[in-house]
């Protein structure tokens, strides 16, 4: 889809129209929220999910992070999310999702876990 416009993105039918019927009876606990995601820094290159460079890859439940030196380029850290958390609020949002606050977010691109 393309357009100049966002609002036409937005108000266009053929997503739900190129989407099999819903499988579930009941969607009545369903409700769209407009969110922002701390992970667009990561996606953006301002932020990582890496705590550390001194590591090439991760080994879930072997790593020790204790080790390590952290790069301060994390991006889910508690300082960082209470700003998003207070731009939401400020700004309408209903929701921030935060990815990349636990342990194994630093290779997964596809490298050893």
């Amino acid at each position: 889809m393309v357009s100049d416009d966002a609002r036409q993105l937005l108000a266009s039918k053929l997503t739900l129209n190129l989407n099999e019927p819903c499988a579930y009876k009941d969607v009545s606990w369903i409700k769209p929220v407009k969110y922002v995601g701390v992970w667009w820094e990561m996606i953006t290159g301002k932020s990582t999910w890496a705590y550390t460079d001194d590591l090439l890859s991760v080994k879930l439940g072997e790593t020790d992070y204790s080790k390590t030196k952290p790069n301060g380029r994390h991006g889910a850290n508690n300082e960082n999310v209470k700003r998003y958390i207070d731009f939401a609020a400020e700004h309408g949002f209903d929701q921030v999702l935060v990815e990349g606050w636990n342990e194994g977010w630093e290779d997964w691109f596809g490298h050893s876990k």
